[in-house]
C-alpha cells in the first residue's frame, strides 16, 4: 500500500493565484457585526465533593478507565501510570483496592489491530497486547507487534481521537496532531495494514494561501457526518485567520491520496494558538462546535467565542464571553451523564468550571484544585456510579501521584458521609525499602503477588507505630526472579497495593 498527498487543485491553483482573492470569497461568511459580550456567571456552578482520594507517590500521568477488559464484564478498572509504578483498581461495582490489578496501572488505548473482537490494546511506546482470555486474571499475549516509529528524541504516541481514516473499514487511531512535520500520524487498523511501521499513514501539511506547509494546526476532528476536518493558524500580512479545510481521503487498491478543500475562514486576531480552541462534538444531536478563545482589541481582553461547524462554514451562536481563561480546556464531552457535552476551563483565582456546551455563561458545576495536591492535573476520565444516584464520577490525576473520585451527587456533603474515605495509609517502595506511614498503631505485614496470582510473604506482621515506618525487604527480594509483581501491603485490615519491577 503506498500513499500519496494530492493537492486540491481548486485550493492550490486559486489561492497561488491571489492569496487576498482567497480570503475575500470567504469574508461575506463572517459576521460584520460583533456580538455582545457577556461576563461568565457562576453563581448556579455546584462544587464538586471529595468522594474518594488516593496518593500514590511519582508524577501521575492521565487516568485511563477500561470498560470490561478483555471482554469481561463487570471488571471495570481504572488506572493511573505514574514514575514510582502505577495504579489499579477494580471500580465496578465499588471502587475496591483490596484485590490487585495486574499489568493494567499503565496507559493503554484500545486498538483493533486484527478485526477480531475484542480490540487489542496499545500503550504510549507503541506495544500492542492481545487477549488470550476472557477471564480474571487476564492473560495476554504481550507485544505481538511494536509500533514505535516517532525517532529518537520524540515523546510517546499521543492518541487524539479514532476513526476509519483510510476507510477500509476498520478503526484508526489518529496521534500527535500538528507534530513532526505533519497534519497528524495515524496507526492503521485492521488485519491488512502491516506490522510495525507500515501500518504508519502520514498525514501531510495542509498549504496555506501562499503554498506553503502549515505549522499551525488548531484542530482536527470527525464531523457529526462522519467525514474529517482540519482547521489552522494562517496569518498574512494584515491580520490573522483561522480557516477550516476538509480532509478528503481517496483510496484505491493499491494506495490512499490525501488532499484538503478549504470551506470557511474566521478571523482569528489576538489568537493565542492551538491551546485555546476545543471542538466539542454533541454526539447525541450530531452536531460540532467550535470554541475559540482570543483578544477583543476594543474591549482588551480575552473573549471566548462560540461557533456552529457542523456544515462548511463557521456559524456564529451569539455568544461572547468574559471572564475566562480558556488556556488548555478540558474536553470532557457526555463522560458525566449530561445530555449535552461538557468543556471545563479555568477562571484566575477561582479554578475550574464546567459548562454545557451550548452556555458558556452560566457554569454548572465548578472544582477548587487549592490544597488537593493535584496540580498540575495530568488528565481526567469518568468512571461508573458509586453514590447511587446513577450518574459517572469524575476523575482526577496529577501532582506528586494523587488521584481524585469527585462527585456531584448532591446527597454527599463531604468525603466523610462518602462511601469512600480518604486513605488514611500511605505506602512507597524506595529501592527496596518500604516505608510506611500510618496514623494510628497497627500490625503491618506485606506479601510480593506474581502475574499468575501467586504470593510470596515477604514481611512478617510486625507492630507498626503511628507515624513513618521503615522496612528493609533487600534480603527477600533479592532472591526473587526478574519481573513485574505486585507489593500488597496490609495495614490492620486494610491493604495498599503497590506496582513494583525486579
Amino acid at each position: 500500500m503506498t500513499y500519496r498527498y494530492t493537492p486540491a487543485r481548486r485550493f492550490i491553483h486559486g489561492l497561488r493565484r491571489s492569496a487576498l482573492g482567497f480570503l475575500l470569497v470567504l469574508l461575506p461568511l463572517v459576521p460584520l457585526v460583533a456580538q455582545p459580550v457577556t461576563p461568565i456567571d457562576i453563581s448556579r456552578a455546584r462544587e464538586f465533593t471529595l468522594l474518594w482520594k488516593k496518593v500514590v507517590g511519582g508524577n501521575a500521568g492521565p487516568p485511563l478507565y477500561l470498560v470490561s477488559p478483555c471482554g469481561v464484564g463487570g471488571m471495570n478498572i481504572l488506572a493511573v501510570p505514574t514514575t514510582s509504578g502505577g495504579f489499579g483498581c477494580f471500580t465496578y461495582p465499588r471502587i475496591d483496592t483490596t484485590r490487585p490489578v495486574i499489568g493494567w496501572s499503565a496507559s493503554f488505548d484500545l486498538f483493533d489491530y486484527d478485526g477480531i473482537p475484542p480490540k487489542e490494546y496499545i500503550d504510549w511506546a507503541g506495544r500492542v497486547d492481545r487477549c488470550l482470555s476472557d477471564t480474571y486474571p487476564f492473560q495476554l499475549e504481550r507485544e505481538i507487534d511494536k509500533i514505535n516509529c516517532w525517532g529518537a528524541g520524540e515523546r510517546g504516541i499521543n492518541i487524539d481521537l479514532s476513526g476509519d481514516i483510510d476507510g477500509d473499514g476498520y478503526e484508526d487511531l489518529v496521534c500527535d496532531i500538528g507534530g513532526g512535520g505533519y497534519t497528524a500520524r495515524v496507526i492503521r487498523g485492521g488485519p491488512a495494514a502491516g506490522r510495525g511501521c507500515e501500518r504508519i499513514l502520514y498525514l501531510p501539511m495542509v498549504k496555506d494561501p501562499q503554498g506553503n506547509d502549515v505549522t499551525g494546526i488548531v484542530a482536527l476532528w470527525r464531523t457529526a457526518a462522519g467525514g474529517y476536518r482540519v482547521s489552522y493558524e494562517y496569518t498574512d500580512v494584515w491580520r490573522t485567520w483561522v480557516v477550516m479545510s476538509e480532509l478528503q481521503v481517496h483510496r484505491t487498491a493499491d494506495s490512499v491520496e490525501i488532499s484538503y478543500t478549504p470551506l470557511d475562514s474566521i478571523r482569528a486576531d489576538g489568537f493565542p494558538g492551538q491551546s485555546c480552541i476545543a471542538v466539542v462534538q454533541d454526539t447525541i444531536a450530531r452536531r460540532d462546535w467550535f470554541l475559540i478563545y482570543k483578544l477583543d482589541s476594543e474591549l482588551n481582553t480575552g473573549v471566548l467565542e462560540r461557533f456552529d461547524v457542523t456544515g462548511s462554514r463557521f456559524v456564529h451562536s451569539g455568544e461572547r464571553v468574559r471572564g475566562t481563561v480558556f488556556y488548555n480546556p478540558w474536553n470532557i464531552g457526555h463522560i458525566l451523564g449530561t445530555e449535552k457535552p461538557v468543556v471545563a476551563f479555568h477562571i484566575g483565582g477561582f479554578g475550574q468550571v464546567f459548562c454545557l456546551v451550548d452556555d458558556l455563561t452560566h457554569p454548572f458545576a465548578s472544582f477548587k484544585p487549592q490544597g488537593t495536591g493535584i496540580q498540575p492535573a495530568a488528565g481526567y476520565t469518568a468512571i461508573n456510579d458509586q453514590t447511587g444516584d446513577g450518574k459517572p464520577e469524575f476523575v482526577l490525576s496529577g501532582g506528586d501521584g494523587v488521584i481524585l473520585v469527585l462527585t456531584l451527587d448532591s446527597t454527599v456533603t463531604n468525603v466523610e458521609s462518602g462511601l469512600f474515605l480518604t486513605d488514611t495509609v500511605l505506602a512507597t517502595l524506595h529501592g527496596s525499602i518500604l516505608e510506611v506511614r500510618l496514623h494510628d498503631p497497627c500490625t503491618v505485614s506485606a506479601e510480593l503477588v506474581t502475574t499468575d496470582g501467586r504470593t510470596y510473604a515477604v514481611l512478617a506482621a510486625s507492630a507498626g507505630t503511628a507515624g513513618l515506618n521503615r522496612y528493609d525487604l533487600s534480603s527477600v527480594l533479592s532472591r526473587q526472579p526478574r519481573g513485574a509483581y505486585l507489593l500488597r501491603v496490609r495495614t490492620g485490615e486494610t491493604f495498599v497495593t503497590l506496582s513494583l519491577v525486579l
